[in-house]
């Protein structure tokens, strides 16, 4: 079973955060060795290669974007033909995920960067592709392989490669001469991922389980929080919905990060979607006519443009109102608000330890990833026996 592993400090992030997180004695733990700043790394990592842009990262602004250009080595004339240059890739799948493709990102970074490469498919259920997992240590797909002394030809993306294997970015990792690279995502292009061993932690016995990655103050969370509803409208008794912040630069400040870590205290009592939807209901509450306690479609579609409140965190008092409404155990919420320092750092190590670099993504039964556009589909493959997948039902998402 891959195991989440215990949370390590970011020395940038503990420093930002000292003043709100500082009140409880800090915990020891292992420094992670520090390399450049995450926003440098993010332009070398190329991960917004499909849109022209660098920008996956979530947890600092995004970089200006930048052109693609093609290696600069990449058509340059050698005593070697075009064959020899080419870049052997491996790409690991799984018919068991059902929304996964066959393919990889690399392969499109490579088309761009005009880079020859040769692609070889292997199911990772054949006695190869066991052989492969076993070699290279794959715990999900799709992931490639790539030929590190190939792709020496192109030094500009050797380097960018290196760089992200040596820091652990996006789990790229570097061994016996070839680079591992899991699926990887941007803010803009999302493709499913599948575990070979489900992710420990967050998974409940005998009951699906969706699990949210995600910044309640994110715009793409606004944009989506109807779709969502919809969903655990359809699936709220039959999955445990559970809530994960993924810390990004719509959340810097106290109050932010406190509405976050929140959800994270409802989530561990049962209660995230209850929690959301009154934390929602003031967030999102229209000023004219709205009541707090009610929250329609309208405050729900129009939230960014309609509320007052939008952009604006909920203070410390507002969460407490919200916890009332939503029927939190007071003492418990207590207690894990007075370890809020362990739940935000073993949020940013899971999200490290998955791969999860952007807002909205969804684990499904420690298993597979979705965004919030294929939840549904996602999980109707897993649990086709669930009644609601072969149901239709009219875009309603709250009463009005």
């Amino acid at each position: 079973m891959a195991i989440i592993k215990t949370a390590k400090l970011n020395p940038e992030m503990q420093e930002k955060k000292e003043q709100f997180l500082g009140k409880i004695d800090k915990a020891p733990v292992q420094q992670k060795k520090e390399g450049p700043p995450l926003y440098l790394l993010a332009m070398l990592l190329i991960l917004g290669i499909l849109i022209g842009v660098a920008g996956y990262m979530t947890l600092v602004p995004k970089p200006e974007p930048m052109p693609v250009l093609p290696d600069e080595d990449a058509n340059k004339e050698t005593p070697n033909d075009l064959g020899y240059r080419e870049v052997p890739v491996t790409v690991l799948y799984s018919t068991k995920c059902a929304t996964c493709r066959q393919g990889h990102t690399l392969e499109e970074l490579f088309r761009v960067r005009q880079i020859p490469f040769s692609v070889t498919r292997v199911d990772v259920d054949s006695n190869e592709g066991r052989q492969v997992i076993s070699r290279f240590r794959i715990d999900r797909v799709p992931a490639a392989i790539v030929e590190a002394k190939k792709l020496s030809f192109y030094p500009t993306t050797k380097v960018q490669f290196d760089e992200a294997a040596k820091y652990g970015y996006l789990s790229f990792r570097k061994e016996n001469g070839v680079f591992v690279v899991p699926e990887y995502n941007t803010e803009e292009i999302f493709w499913p991922s599948y575990f070979l061993e489900k992710a420990g932690g967050f998974c409940e016995d005998g009951k699906p389980t969706i699990m949210q990655f995600d910044d309640f103050y994110s715009p793409t969370y606004a944009t989506n929080r109807g779709a969502f509803y919809g969903i655990t409208r359809d699936f709220n008794e039959s999955a445990a919905f559970r809530f994960s912040y993924t810390q990004t630069r719509y959340s810097q400040d106290d109050n932010s990060v406190l509405g976050n870590i929140f959800l994270m205290c409802a989530s561990a009592q049962g209660k995230y979607i209850e929690m959301e939807r009154a934390m929602a209901g003031i967030y999102c509450n229209n000023p004219f006519k709205g009541d707090e306690t009610v929250l329609t479609d309208i405050e729900i579609a129009g939230c960014s443009s309609l509320s007052e409140h939008y952009g604006t965190p909920l203070s410390q008092l507002e969460l407490d109102f919200a916890a009332q409404r939503a029927g939190l155990d007071t003492e418990v919420l207590k207690e894990c608000y007075n370890n809020r320092k362990v739940h935000y750092n073993n949020a940013m190590q899971a999200a490290r330890d998955l791969g999860i670099g952007r807002t909205g993504v969804y684990l499904l039964d420690c298993r597979e990833t979705s965004s919030t556009e294929g939840l549904q589909k996602a999980f109707c493959a897993m649990h086709p026996q669930t009644g609601k997948c072969n149901e239709t039902h009219p875009d309603k998402n709250a009463a009005t």
